[in-house]
């Protein structure tokens, strides 16, 4: 875990207080505004800094969780009980300059999807290998002390093996709340893909180990979409830069990863 992820929740708010006012000034009227999506550990840190840095865009430095906007039973953390406030959405959305990206860990809902389109957001998704997002989410919740799975996984499951499982098939994390399995939470985040106002970025294609050829394409139907002058982008050096390219949350990025460590720890175990 990086040295500059803050563990405080309190440090963390105050941080990102700080943040928000500083966006208030940069941004770009010349560039769309972009809402960059996917399940946890899928890559939305790695897409929003390949804009921010490569591509000239500001960040927000705001981000969207389905509790933030959630009309249900805040009792129960679970998409299929998952019911849309689109005034709690909008005054969000409204909240972003043109050329400012938002990030966001939402399901799909036609709701939010028509609120992007009117309020003219550029629509990204992220779909990752689910082995590949599965590790990568183990990791984080060890990581971070501060997150709401952190205690109940370290403490109520004895080993790596006994976690995975209990994050593929979900579990109760205290007496009223259960999080969701893989297969809910991929239900119900599948409608982004379908979407033909959405593009989709596969992670495998922006890895660090990545066959260029396949980043070079990934990048360019990306610039595409955002309508953006290729010719003014350095495709080589961004490509080049990609392995720097880190955040917060980030680890190694390397496709097939998840497929390897889920290997050692079932023949360990």
């Amino acid at each position: 875990m990086s040295r500059f992820f803050f563990q405080s929740n309190f440090l963390r708010k105050i941080g990102y207080k700080i943040l928000n006012i500083y966006s208030q000034f940069n941004f770009d009227l010349k560039k769309n505004k972009v809402f960059v999506n996917s399940i946890p550990k899928a890559g939305t840190h790695l897409v929003k800094n390949i804009l921010i840095d490569h591509l000239l865009y500001f960040d927000s430095y705001k981000h969207i969780y389905d509790n933030m906007i959630n009309d249900g039973d805040n009792k129960i953390i679970s998409l299929d009980k998952f019911k849309i406030n689109n005034k709690k959405l909008l005054k969000i959305l409204k909240s972003v300059k043109e050329g400012q990206v938002i990030t966001a860990h939402l399901p799909f809902n036609k709701t939010i999807l028509n609120s992007l389109i009117k309020n003219k957001f550029k629509i990204i998704y992220i779909k990752r290998d689910v082995e590949d997002q599965l590790i990568s989410r183990l990791f984080y919740i060890k990581g971070l002390k501060r997150h709401f799975l952190h205690n109940s996984l370290m403490k109520n499951f004895k080993d790596d093996k006994s976690r995975i499982e209990a994050l593929i098939n979900g579990f109760k994390f205290n007496e009223n709340q259960k999080i969701d399995s893989v297969n809910t939470i991929l239900k119900n985040f599948k409608g982004w893909q379908k979407s033909n106002l959405v593009h989709t970025v596969n992670f495998e294609d922006l890895a660090i180990n990545a066959n260029k050829s396949r980043k070079i394409k990934s990048i360019k139907e990306l610039i595409k979409y955002l309508k953006l002058d290729i010719k003014e982008i350095n495709i080589s050096k961004l490509i080049k830069n990609l392995k720097n390219t880190k955040s917060f949350t980030f680890r190694k990025g390397k496709k097939g990863e998840g497929k390897k460590i889920l290997k050692k720890i079932y023949n360990k175990n």
